[in-house]
């Protein structure tokens, strides 16, 4: 796996002009989910395997789905569009060297890809990725520090914003939750005891914070735009044991609520859940609808 290191923590680097776009295609942005097998002891062994769905419809039994190796196990994994090209590429985080670094793949097709690598964070960290700099429509990495409650998010030009948000236990998670039309996403925290989403206004001291609550204990958090209405609502992926596997509900409403749609995707205690939009449409080859 080539690699392309942009930026250490203490140390700019500039970026090449392909990596760094003027302006992105004015694409319809549609997530989907997908799952990663191999990471966390599933014992599937390395590389660890990528099943990235083109549609959330459970009623697609023709939904594509795209396969491919990528991370080793004890990466967290997570996908983002650096590319600025709207479509979320396969990325995962590891701490193995002393300190975070990104790994983001070139694209999601199959076959060996090249890797750019990004060095951001520490040792206990929780990656996340996002538009923190809405000057382009692509992503930019920032992580989590359970320890102290902050988020410190990279913008473009290499400035840190740093902000607390959240109590001890609390998680991660990151959206576009108004909707904005510039593309920006804040931050906000999942709280695994209540069930309950916390969503921040703005990723600046002070922003007046949304509550929420969706799921039940031992789901994991997840958020995306399942409706291509421009505004980040939540999903929980959760693990129902058995024959029946891992099971995805979604949310359209920022309100929380009841779950508007589920599918049925995933194997007991193997797979670790991602979400994005892995192919830029709304549909897939296959004619499904991706929600």
């Amino acid at each position: 796996m080539s690699l392309r290191i942009l930026f250490t923590f203490a140390v700019l680097v500039v970026l090449t002009p392909a990596l760094v776009q003027a302006g992105a295609p004015d694409l319809p942005k549609r997530d989907t989910v997908g799952v990663v097998r191999g990471i966390g002891g599933s014992g599937q062994g390395n590389p660890a395997l990528w099943l990235l769905r083109a549609s959330t419809d459970r009623t697609c039994t023709g939904a594509n789905i795209t396969r491919f190796g990528f991370g080793d196990d004890g990466d967290t994994v997570l996908t983002m569009d650096l590319s600025n090209d709207t479509i979320d590429q396969a990325t995962v985080f590891r701490t193995s060297d002393g300190f975070g670094s990104f790994f983001v793949r070139a694209n999601n097709d199959t076959g060996a890809q090249s890797a750019t690598r990004i060095n951001f964070g520490a040792v206990g960290d929780i990656p996340i990725v996002g538009n923190f700099d809405p000057s382009d429509a692509g992503d930019e990495v920032g992580v989590f520090r359970p320890s102290t409650n902050q988020f410190f998010l990279l913008e473009d030009d290499f400035d840190i914003i740093a902000l607390r948000a959240g109590t001890t236990g609390d998680l991660p998670v990151v959206g576009n939750w108004d909707g904005s039309v510039d593309g920006s996403d804040e931050v906000g925290v999942y709280r695994p005891s209540t069930s309950q989403f916390f969503s921040l206004a703005s990723n600046s001291g002070g922003a007046s914070i949304s509550a929420r609550t969706f799921g039940a204990s031992g789901d994991t958090s997840l958020s995306g735009d399942w409706d291509a209405d421009d505004t980040t609502t939540q999903a929980v992926y959760r693990d129902e044991g058995g024959s029946i596997g891992g099971t995805f509900y979604f949310t359209n409403v920022t309100s929380g609520g009841t779950a508007d749609s589920l599918l049925r995707f995933g194997a007991t205690g193997t797979d670790r859940p991602v979400t994005g939009d892995f192919d830029g449409t709304t549909a897939d080859e296959d004619g499904c609808p991706a929600s």
